[in-house]
């Protein structure tokens, strides 16, 4: 897997003895699938298709005549399609804005609302199972009567949860010590800047704009 911001013209394989392995398009990694522009299109839909998948076979269970209740089929949803539905999004959710590269202390739109539509597809169909209604009802009456809410609520509840687990986290754990603030290194004035320990990244990563949206527990 070659990994680049910008569309790779070629990507070389590497050669290990007498087998020559190509780089695929997309690898599995802790039940992310990476791409190699890390924009993690592959992984959501992947993930939406089992969520799909499972909201089909509720709807096969449910109609207007007869069916288990709604209240059964709601939490069959909450506790099959959901999960499944918004696996690893902890890794790709950014929230609605996102740091400029060049000033990052500016914000700017998140660029992944195309991806937030192919969750809100799946999770339509979820709620078609749970209320016997016509194709032709409006989505807003579905998350009401329903009770599920959108997807960007639901994303943004995930980053609440992950964002509380950071704050739990023991100081050595890797993640604790790579949400830390950027401290200022001593300079000695006899040694030139270029010789001295250079300041750490100041950018707010994904992982540092997540710990920051509660407030330290000490």
């Amino acid at each position: 897997m070659h990994f680049s911001r910008s569309k790779l013209r070629t990507t070389p394989a590497v050669r290990h003895g007498d087998v020559e392995k190509h780089p695929e398009a997309a690898l599995r990694w802790l039940g992310i699938w990476l791409d190699s522009r890390l924009s993690f299109r592959i992984h959501v839909e992947k993930w939406a298709a089992k969520a799909k998948a499972v909201a089909y076979h509720l709807r096969g269970l449910t109609n207007t005549i007869h069916g288990p209740l709604p209240s059964a089929v709601r939490s069959a949803v909450r506790a099959c399609v959901e999960p499944v539905l918004l696996h690893g999004s902890e890794a790709w959710y950014p929230g609605k804005t996102r740091p400029r590269w060049t000033q990052p202390m500016k914000d700017l739109p998140s660029s992944n609302q195309h991806l937030v539509q192919i969750m809100t597809k799946a999770m339509n169909q979820a709620m078609r199972a749970i209320l016997p209604v016509w194709k032709t009802t409006p989505t807003t009456i579905l998350h009401r009567e329903s009770g599920i809410p959108p997807i960007d609520q639901l994303l943004d509840a995930r980053r609440l949860r992950f964002s509380a687990r950071l704050k739990s986290l023991d100081e050595a754990h890797p993640l604790a010590s790579r949400t830390r603030p950027p401290c200022q290194p001593a300079y000695h004035d006899l040694i030139k800047r270029r010789y001295q320990a250079q300041t750490e990244s100041s950018f707010r990563t994904r992982l540092r704009r997540t710990d920051e949206l509660l407030a330290p527990c000490a």
